[in-house]
């Protein structure tokens, strides 16, 4: 062989080998590459999907915002339609006690009641007003006043058990009158007057007894009593709805600070990815 001929196959074997590490190092950087490319993906996917959790429970919160005030709205009318019934219930038995006023007493009884009653608060006024200087008592009349506060119908917080809230009440006011009652009982004129008032009141009752009795197959009551307890019934489920739709709505605005925070981390990841930046230098 002539050395022109082993030279050109020294030089060819030579470039093959410098070749090889060159073409490793490009398949190398092809999969890197497309690693990269497969991990931005992901990412990118990632945060996407995060995006359109939280676009879908936006729009879930909207929604039970919307039913929630509704609902409240539903309660608010509900309170209006059991008020209305009382007022018809009182109106007819107003109508009917003047029909049946000589039969019965009743109006009677509960002007001697009405009577009596003012003139016991006149006398005990004096008494109430000392019994202000007294903690306790200050204590029982601001309970009272926040108990009555509560009763009222509002449209935020609307997650409320109002039965619970009529028992705070009533057990705020008996510790009211039982301070009163306990100082009452120490003035001798109060305490005749006292004695006044519970034989009136036993009158009263004896008198309205005969009256139901007088009324209680009159068409107008029944169906004025009847509408007032649906009312209540109807009051009772707006209560229930509204409380249940309050729960949701809570519930929702949790799962919404969730999906905030897992938007934000998928976001944070994405940018701090080095293959990423790594692409966009």
């Amino acid at each position: 062989m002539g050395h022109t001929a082993r030279v050109g196959i020294a030089l060819g074997l030579c470039g093959a080998s410098l070749g090889l590490p060159i073409e490793a190092a490009q398949k190398s950087g092809n999969k890197a590459t497309s690693a990269q490319k497969r991990d931005e993906q992901r990412e990118n996917e990632a945060v996407r999907d995060a995006q359109e959790h939280l676009n879908d429970v936006q729009k879930e919160l909207k929604t039970a915002e919307a039913d929630l005030r509704e609902s409240q709205q539903a309660v608010r009318q509900a309170v209006q339609n059991r008020q209305k019934a009382v007022a018809a219930v009182q109106k007819t038995l107003d109508r009917l006690e003047g029909e049946h006023a000589d039969l019965t007493g009743l109006t009677a009884a509960r002007r001697t009641r009405k009577t009596l009653q003012t003139e016991f608060d006149e006398k005990a006024a004096p008494v109430r007003k000392s019994l202000e200087s007294q903690a306790d008592y200050r204590a029982a009349q601001s309970a009272l006043t926040q108990a009555k506060a509560a009763l009222k119908p509002v449209d935020t917080d609307a997650d409320i058990d109002r039965k619970q809230l009529a028992k705070d009440h009533l057990a705020a006011t008996a510790k009211v009158r039982e301070l009163e009652q306990t100082a009452f009982r120490r003035d001798a004129g109060l305490t005749a007057l006292q004695t006044k008032i519970d034989l009136a009141e036993k009158q009263f009752e004896a008198a309205n007894d005969k009256f139901e009795k007088a009324v209680e197959r009159d068409a107008d009551l029944k169906a004025a009593r009847k509408a007032f307890e649906d009312s209540k019934t109807a009051e009772d489920k707006a209560e229930q709805s509204v409380a249940k739709k309050s729960r949701e709505f809570a519930s929702l605005r949790g799962k919404l600070a969730q999906a905030t925070q897992q938007l934000q981390q998928k976001k944070l990841q994405d940018a701090r990815d080095d293959n990423r930046s790594k692409k966009k230098k």
